[in-house]
């Protein structure tokens, strides 16, 4: 893994006990680390040049704030609603990408 400072946006880095993440925000949000100790889970791109490159080469990207399809746009969440757009073909739901 290269300098934090070379990928757009830089890296955030999550981390509890031995487990670590690392995600770019600034390339789709994508985790281009996930090690649990000395173990890594995921094959890590070399540069943000690779990932962009190759996107389903390497990493995990995060599907925020959902993976596909919303039903009316909306979503409740520890009892407060959110709005998104809707931006699906036919106008009545929010989907992801």
């Amino acid at each position: 893994m290269t300098d934090s400072n070379c990928w757009p946006g830089g890296l955030v880095r999550l981390s509890s006990g031995i487990t670590e993440a690392l995600v770019a925000p600034g390339i789709g949000a994508n985790c281009v680390r996930f090690r649990i100790g000395r173990t890594d889970v995921l094959e890590q791109p070399v540069s943000p040049a690779d990932l962009q490159s190759r996107p389903a080469w390497a990493g995990c990207p995060v599907l925020f704030p959902l993976p596909g399809r919303l039903p009316d746009a909306r979503y409740t969440f520890r009892g407060r609603e959110y709005r998104l757009p809707a931006n699906a073909p036919d106008g009545q739901a929010f989907m992801h990408g």
